[in-house]
This record gives C-alpha cells, structure tokens and sequence, in this order.
C-alpha cells in the first residue's frame, strides 16, 4: 500500500529539477524563437538531446509587472499555472524519453486579468497536446 502511494506522488510532483533555474537556459529558449501562442500565454519551448536517463522535462513560467500590477496578482497566476502543468506534465513525458530528448519550456502569460484556473488548466492541456503533436510531426519528416 506504501509503494502505491509514494509512486502516485512522484507523478505528479514537481521537484527542483524540473525547474529552470539557469538564465543561460532560459536566454536560449527566448532566442531560438521556437513558439506556440494560445492566448493567454505564449510558450517558449525547446526540444533537446539529453545526456542521462534522468533527465528530465523543465519548465519555467514568467508572467509580466506589464500585464498584472501587483504582486499578489502575478504571483497567484504564477502557482496557478504551475499547478496546472504540475498534474498534466504526463501528456509530454513519455516523448522525449522515447527519443532520448527533454523538452525545456517557458511560459508566458499575456493576458490582462487574473484567470480562473479551470481556465489556464485548459489552456494548459492544449498546449502540451500541440507540442506533442508538433513534434511527432517533425520526427516523421
């Protein structure tokens, strides 16, 4: 019963390595212009080849002082999109693996208010599918 929970746990968890934390990286991803825009958020992404068996995808999030004012305002955007990728990473983490790639995103949000998180989840969802399916679209050719 121990083992059933603690692997549940994992899947859907979202350690450090799974963070960008390097400005290197994330300089990258913005330069490479690899982009998929749903509004409300423009995702920079990546696809990568790894080095090790545990490697894993990375994401990062930014949301504008532009486009929220406050604080409390990009910050709750913030943990609400990363929630949302948080419980559905597992559409993007079977490719790469098979591959022997990552993928390295970057989300971006561009709207103007807070969003209810039915909302970005949905969002969410749709981008995650576009990228897996942009990308076995390119292994094809």
């Amino acid at each position: 019963m121990r083992q059933k929970e603690d692997s549940s746990k994992r899947q859907f968890s979202f350690p450090k390595k799974e963070r960008i934390c390097s400005k290197i990286i994330l300089d990258r991803l913005l330069h490479k212009q690899q982009v998929i825009f749903t509004f409300p958020f423009k995702c920079y992404y990546d696809i990568e080849p790894c080095n090790s068996a545990d490697t894993k995808n990375v994401m990062a999030v930014g949301v504008p002082k532009k486009r929220l004012k406050r604080a409390v305002d990009r910050n709750l955007m913030k943990r609400r999109i990363r929630e949302a990728y948080r419980l559905n990473k597992h559409l993007i983490e079977a490719l790469p693996t098979e591959q022997g790639k990552y993928a390295a995103l970057f989300f971006v949000f561009v709207g103007n208010e807070v969003l209810p998180f039915n909302f970005i989840n949905d969002k969410i969802i749709l981008i995650l599918n576009r990228l897996l399916s942009d990308n076995i679209e390119n292994i094809d050719k």
